[in-house]
């Protein structure tokens, strides 16, 4: 079919006329709703005890899906922010890309994973962000293992001649696994986690894979997606394009501390922020001095994070 018989094929209704739209303008790339995982707390309730997958009603307003339910994400400065949460999800894995970015707060190189995905329940397509080792690499531990066996055992099936099932073929469960302690480097300090685990029965055979297939019609739809979004998979992310090794930083007694570096970058993932937004609330709260995170002292920190929290 041409590209004009395409064209005049599409419906006209609801106010676009997509018969004349060409899709030439790529200045603007297409954002995705942006969830992250949250870390449990053994002195929490409900969700923020376990943990799991979680995105703001503001990233994306009456979200439903398999498995979640309204929850509250509090902040490790008390800020609460209304979403969506599921300590277990069923996730359709379309494309994943991933990094080492320094963390200049720390000097430490760290791991940064973005998967491109449908929530089970759920038509649009997502954005997972996840970052530093019990995210991004617990992520991509949990997706290793989805492959090896939910995948490698239902392709092992396939009739002679047929090709073999992409991951996106078969629902990739997720939950979150007991709380666990993670210990610093120096032995000085611990945090909790929630690790990512893939969620399966005690027996993983030939019947159970087969029961994670997400149909035909999803199939074919997830083929399409994969094929729409490969320019996303060349794209920088913000993280990777916010590289300001050559400013420094501030210092001295009243430097940004790391709790509020922690604080600032779990918003700027709630909030689902780009880095214009970001660099825009800088200049704002530092009187146009600078728009670089680096570069805000305590104070000025402390009033980007309550412009961040009633963004």
């Amino acid at each position: 079919m041409t590209q004009a018989a395409k064209q005049s094929s599409l419906p006209t209704g609801g106010g676009i006329e997509w018969d004349v739209v060409t899709g030439e303008n790529t200045e603007f790339s297409v954002q995705y709703p942006r969830f992250q995982w949250v870390h449990g707390s053994a002195q929490a309730q409900g969700f923020m005890k376990s943990g799991g997958l979680f995105i703001s009603t503001e990233n994306y307003p009456n979200f439903s899906a398999k498995g979640f339910e309204a929850e509250t994400l509090i902040t490790r400065d008390g800020t609460k922010i209304e979403g969506f949460g599921a300590v277990r999800s069923e996730l359709a894995v379309i494309r994943i890309k991933k990094q080492w970015i320094k963390d200049e707060e720390y000097g430490k190189n760290v791991p940064l994973l973005h998967a491109l995905v449908v929530v089970n329940g759920c038509d649009d397509v997502v954005n997972i962000s996840l970052r530093g080792a019990s995210k991004a690499l617990a992520f991509q531990r949990a997706f290793d293992a989805h492959l090896t066996q939910n995948v490698a055992i239902a392709n092992r099936t396939r009739p002679a001649g047929v090709a073999g099932l992409e991951p996106f073929a078969l629902w990739f469960p997720i939950c979150a696994g007991e709380l666990q302690d993670v210990h610093s480097k120096d032995g000085k300090s611990k945090s909790k986690v929630t690790p990512i685990e893939l969620c399966a029965p005690a027996t993983v055979d030939r019947d159970y894979v087969a029961t994670l297939w997400v149909g035909r019609e999803n199939y074919v739809r997830f083929g399409g997606v994969f094929k729409d979004t490969q320019k996303w998979q060349t794209s920088k992310i913000w993280e990777q394009t916010h590289n300001d090794d050559d400013v420094p930083a501030h210092s001295g007694d009243n430097a940004i501390t790391p709790q509020q570096s922690d604080v600032i970058g779990s918003l700027i993932e709630v909030k689902g922020l780009d880095e214009q937004s970001v660099k825009e609330m800088c200049l704002t709260v530092t009187n146009g001095a600078t728009s670089n995170l680096r570069q805000l002292d305590r104070d000025e920190a402390a009033v980007l994070i309550d412009t961040m929290g009633a963004y």
